[in-house]
């Protein structure tokens, strides 16, 4: 099966309106699609900073659904040029939702492994029916925030999303070494982890800590909530 590697904002084009999370080529490392543009696969940086950075996570995976061939098929192709095109790679992993009646079946088909169940994903629902997934409603609103995503869309309803499944391919490594590796995020590549995310003083506290995200101030949900209730109840003055 022959593909191509293409570039993000074709990826991008050949995605939208066809996936359910939208497109993700803006932050892909690789981009392949087939000779007819009837399927199209995206390897990004892992979401979760702690994680390796030679791993690949398959961030978009789509196949026209008038195709006759398994979806395995053009995965198992992705990964094979994956391989030769990206030598620092280690391995892939990858994410099944049932809440998209996704149940791994197509990485089970490639020879993925599966790594064990992740944190749920909730989503919402409009008045005409629908479906609004996080990503979706971050982008539309630019906020990640349950309160306030319903103070601005009080006619969305939130539906308690299920728990991900999590799959793993290795590449230069084995699948076991694979599965250590996403078991024990913290423990991976933790001087370009500290890198990245340099010591910070807490606003609250004063203290020195590790931020898990750039623009964190404060070390603990504690020191949130103190500074929090600081800036919304000033001191009332004695004068």
């Amino acid at each position: 099966m022959e593909i191509d590697l293409i570039s993000a904002s074709e990826a991008n084009a050949i995605l939208d309106g066809h996936h359910y999370l939208g497109a993700k080529a803006r932050f892909a490392h690789v981009c392949f699609a087939t000779l007819e543009r009837d399927a199209v696969a995206i390897y990004a940086p892992p979401v979760a900073a702690s994680i390796d950075r030679n791993i690949f996570e398959l961030a978009r995976l789509w196949q026209a659904d008038n195709q006759q061939r398994p979806v395995s098929q053009f995965l198992a192709a992705t990964l094979r040029t994956l391989k030769r095109t990206a030598p620092h790679c280690l391995g892939v992993m990858s994410y099944a939702d049932p809440a998209q009646n996704h149940t791994g079946g197509v990485y089970v088909a490639a020879n993925f492994v599966f790594a064990g169940e992740r944190r749920r994903t909730d989503y919402w629902v409009t008045k005409s029916g629908e479906r609004i997934s996080a990503p979706q409603a971050y982008r539309r609103l630019r906020t990640k925030s349950r309160t306030k995503i319903a103070r601005k869309r009080p006619s969305w309803r939130l539906i308690k999303g299920e728990r991900k499944l999590l799959f793993v391919y290795g590449l230069r490594v084995s699948s076991a070494d694979m599965l250590d590796r996403i078991k024990s995020p913290t423990t991976v590549n933790l001087e370009s982890y500290k890198q990245r995310f340099p010591a910070k003083r807490c606003a609250a506290c004063g203290s020195h800590f590790v931020a898990a995200r750039a623009d964190a101030m404060t070390c603990s949900v504690r020191c949130r909530v103190a500074k929090h209730r600081r800036v919304a109840r000033p001191p009332i003055s004695t004068l």
